[in-house]
């Protein structure tokens, strides 16, 4: 028997490849170097399909996004360091055309309801690394120990649970009726909330919520069954009120284990602080695409770790490095996706497909929070930069089937074609009697 791969699966495996790297038994064959490998293998394929920038030059969202990153291209012309800016602008652009085209070709061949199941290869990674790893020690005290799983860091470990979520959640839903299935893919689920919750990522803990609030938002409750979860949820709240629990929690997951006179943004204070003042510097142009204000120095590689800084904050970094202009941009290019996956949402009748828009707008809504506190955007070879912009491409593309589907059965649709092709009836049988 002849071993035959999938098809479509370059999009899969391009973005396991660069989710790999942060895993330490991936990262053997996904490494910093052999994910590009994989970037050009799947941009080799859309050309080929004729599918690379299929469908960007006719939405609102593609056009945006080719403004986007041809200003981050113009500012390598007038960067600090032409070098970085023109590398990491190269890269960004062709990871977010890229996974964007890949996302919309892969609903048109795999339907709406395969939609999510590109993550596959990522859940399955994610929930072999919770069964190894370790611990990383927090708070002043180091009286707590978040857990990392198989990774180098308890907020990389939250941030690929979340990324392992939607595949997760989905089919606990899809299988929800089946007896045989349904209980392994629900204590799926849970262990992956559990190990969630043990890493104490908090900005993962709200991504994770905002896709939680999509996914509630796309089913059919009953106003009796919401109105008896909001009671149940307000005597779970007034029974810990009177205990350690709320205490406890806001301990450990909003201090995270430090005195409270540090505040609750303790960890990002200080680097928020250099880069609202470094954002000052960037003006309406910044100072060039990957640029950290006052760093010159540069190896030139296929990565740039060991260059800049953390700066924490992706809209603080955006103007930073590309100035007000680039925020501008930036905003508009988030107006553009939103609209359009809500709007379709909102739209949808069929139930299975607004559950699947509802897990992608809310887990794309919280990555974007995500980046408030992680500034992964002006990281083109970050995990959640491949993740965000395949997701994106997706999402784009479950919207666009369900705005044909929508026209096609709209009411002005129908007329006219009953307008063309008039209904013809039997003759009428004469009745005796």
């Amino acid at each position: 028997m002849i071993l035959r791969l999938p098809r479509y699966f370059m999009f899969p495996l391009a973005t396991l490849a660069f989710a790999g790297v942060t895993v330490s038994y991936a990262n053997i064959v996904f490494t910093a170097t052999t994910r590009w490998i994989f970037l050009l293998l799947l941009m080799l394929v859309l050309v080929v399909k004729r599918r690379f920038m299929f469908g960007l030059l006719r939405s609102r969202f593609g056009l945006a996004l080719l403004a986007y990153c041809g200003w981050c291209m113009m500012t390598a012309s007038w960067s600090e360091v032409l070098l970085l800016s023109a590398a990491k602008a190269t890269a960004f652009s062709l990871i977010a055309v890229t996974f964007v085209s890949a996302g919309q070709w892969w609903v048109r061949e795999r339907g709406n309801l395969g939609a999510i199941n590109y993550l596959a290869p990522v859940a399955v990674m994610v929930m072999l690394s919770t069964l190894g790893g370790g611990t990383a020690g927090g708070g002043t005290g180091q009286e707590l120990q978040f857990s990392q799983g198989l990774t180098d860091n308890p907020n990389m470990f939250g941030s690929l649970i979340c990324m392992a979520l939607p595949f997760l959640l989905w089919h606990a839903y899809r299988y929800r009726t089946k007896p045989q299935i349904k209980w392994m893919w629900f204590a799926l689920l849970a262990i992956a909330v559990g190990f969630l919750a043990r890493s104490h990522s908090r900005s993962s803990i709200l991504s994770a919520g905002m896709l939680g609030i999509g996914f509630c938002l796309s089913l059919k409750l009953r106003r009796t069954s919401f109105i008896l979860v909001l009671i149940m949820g307000a005597l779970l709240i007034a029974a810990a009120a009177g205990t350690a629990i709320l205490e406890t929690t806001y301990n450990d997951y909003v201090l995270k284990g430090s005195a409270a006179e540090s505040g609750i943004l303790f960890s990002r204070q200080k680097v928020w602080e250099k880069s609202y003042e470094n954002a000052q510097e960037g003006g309406w142009c910044g100072a060039g695409y990957g640029v950290t204000v006052g760093e010159t120095r540069f190896v030139a590689g296929f990565t740039a770790v060991g260059y800049g800084r953390e700066k924490g904050n992706t809209q603080l970094a955006i103007v930073e490095e590309t100035g007000v202009v680039g925020l501008g941009l930036y905003l508009i290019l988030l107006l553009t996706l939103f609209t359009p996956l809500v709007s379709a949402h909102i739209r949808e009748k069929t139930s299975d497909i607004k559950v699947a828009l509802g897990i992608i707008t809310g887990c794309l809504a919280g990555l974007t929070m995500m980046s408030v506190f992680e500034a992964w955007w002006v990281g083109p070879g970050s995990v959640e930069s491949v993740y965000f912009w395949g997701l994106a491409g997706v999402g784009i593309g479950l919207a666009e089937n369900s705005a044909r589907a929508s026209n096609s059965l709209s009411p002005s649709r129908i007329a006219q074609g009953q307008a063309l092709y008039p209904a013809r009836f039997p003759p009428q049988r004469s009745v005796k009697g």
